[in-house]
């Protein structure tokens, strides 16, 4: 996603938060939109947009406040399309287990292990307030999600899923029943995902074979 928003076209958002979820749905459609579609979607005409440098130096709270709109509209956009991505790729390994065959863990390590590091730090970054450490008062951190909660879960996950030595030994039951769901919990979509609770139980893998 981000690598199809200019920064003349962020600016245009920005400044114009009614259309953003207008404009987003038409680049995660495959449209190449221009400065002037979106203006003309924004309703602003031949105005001169801002640009993400104006943003940058727009003082006051409300420069601020256009600062942090303009990161978790295209934040979250971005961290939902990542984890979009990781979810395709493991049904994508998860089909060899329907025929009894082996899921090629190695295989889809290198797919995922790296989008999931970047989605647990976009997901620190765009939700969660730094504190100060107990440790090192020189060296404040990010804060975590609270205990036992579905976000903490899913930082969890995205921690474990960014190095294959941490996977679940039982690999495929975990990733059709754990992994999958959760994440599908977090984007709100697809077939596992009802009213905020994961509806699969881990025993949904059963029969498939587990990876290598």
């Amino acid at each position: 996603m981000e690598a199809r928003i200019a920064p003349t076209t962020m600016g245009v958002l920005a400044a114009n938060l009614d259309c953003v979820e207008t404009v987003l749905a038409a680049l995660e459609a495959g449209r190449r939109l221009t400065v002037k579609q979106v203006k003309a979607i924004a309703g602003v005409g031949g105005a001169t947009p801002k640009t993400a440098a104006d943003l940058a130096n727009t003082g006051g709270i409300a420069g601020l406040r256009n600062l942090a709109r303009a990161k978790a509209n295209f934040g979250i956009s971005q961290f939902v399309d990542r984890l979009t991505a990781i979810i395709h790729d493991i049904e994508e390994a998860l089909k060899p287990a329907d025929k009894g065959k082996r899921v090629l863990k190695g295989a889809l390590a290198k797919k995922i292990e790296v989008p999931a590091r970047f989605a647990r730090t976009e997901l620190e970054n765009i939700a969660l307030f730094i504190e100060p450490n107990v440790l090192n008062s020189t060296a404040p951190h990010v804060m975590k999600f609270p205990e036992g909660s579905k976000w903490r879960q899913l930082a969890d996950l995205l921690w474990d899923l960014g190095g294959q030595a941490q996977w679940n030994p039982d690999l495929v039951p975990w990733l059709s029943g754990h992994v999958v769901p959760l994440l599908q919990w977090a984007i709100g979509k697809g077939p596992r995902y009802d009213n905020g609770n994961v509806m699969i139980p881990l025993e949904s893998g059963a029969g498939r074979k587990s990876g290598l």
